[in-house]
């Protein structure tokens, strides 16, 4: 069983942005969301006040597990690509 705060280590320890996540539902721009939603949890992406790609859960669990595939399953979530991008221009 995974919980927001197991994910939080996890991601940190994967060098991904906090910019890139929210995972207690507050408001945020260009990142991944985590919501609770009454008995069921949301993920979804959330750019310029809008919510795409938007997946509902039963479980905590599977919301986390669900939201951390996406965050280490794309490149421009990681800190590296921030510094490779900063430095060399790609």
């Amino acid at each position: 069983m995974m919980s927001r705060e197991q994910l939080r280590e996890l991601l940190i320890a994967n060098s991904i942005r906090p910019a890139c996540y929210e995972l207690d539902g507050r408001r945020a721009d260009m990142a991944y969301v985590l919501e609770r939603k009454n008995s069921k949890w949301a993920v979804y992406y959330t750019e310029r006040g809008q919510r795409f790609d938007e997946e509902t859960f039963e479980g905590e669990d599977e919301a986390c597990r669900y939201i951390r595939d996406q965050l280490l399953s794309t490149d421009s979530t990681r800190t590296d690509a921030v510094d490779k991008h900063r430095y060399t221009g790609e």
